[in-house]
């Protein structure tokens, strides 16, 4: 802990290290595995929103337990399950790349609480489930600048923040 979390932040800090599996010129590519895996759990704790964290090198997928109150319209990680991915990361010599989490009967967009709470350059990843049936996960980084998310392989979401283009 206390060390760089990200790829850019390491390089700013004098640091050499070699870009994680899956982060390739900012877009991300989940695996097979990694996208059924959050699928399962997506699937699996419907109609309560799922949440977990992918490590930086691409296939590390930690499902967590929803601590929100209100499972259905929410996630929370706790603090006892952060520190837990975190020390899971270092042990590991990788990095948390971000966290996922499902939008039961919703879009697979960042909703207001979405943006309000993401950590900037870590990606966040989103499963849409409908009807129980979870569609693959979509993933965005918070950019920081008047663009409130860069979603993976889409444009930027600047004119409308919430809509998302494409299929």
């Amino acid at each position: 802990m206390g060390q760089p979390h990200s790829p850019e932040a390491a390089e700013t800090a004098g640091e050499t290290r070699a870009r994680p599996r899956g982060f390739v010129s900012g877009v991300v590519t989940l695996t097979p595995e990694v996208s059924n895996t959050m699928r399962a759990h997506a699937e699996r704790v419907f109609p309560e929103e799922c949440v977990g964290a992918l490590l930086s090198d691409g296939l590390t997928v930690l499902p967590l337990e929803n601590a929100a109150p209100n499972r259905r319209s929410g996630f929370l990680v706790s603090a006892r399950d952060g520190l837990a991915v975190e020390r899971a990361a270092d042990a590991r010599g990788l990095e948390v790349l971000g966290y996922y989490h499902s939008h039961p009967d919703g879009p697979a967009q960042p909703s207001v609480s979405d943006v309000a709470n993401a950590t900037p350059g870590r990606w966040l990843f989103i499963v849409r489930v409908v009807s129980g049936v979870a569609e693959t996960p979509r993933a965005f980084r918070l950019d920081g600048g008047a663009c409130p998310f860069i979603p993976s392989g889409d444009e930027p979401l600047c004119a409308q923040p919430f809509r998302v283009t494409g299929p």
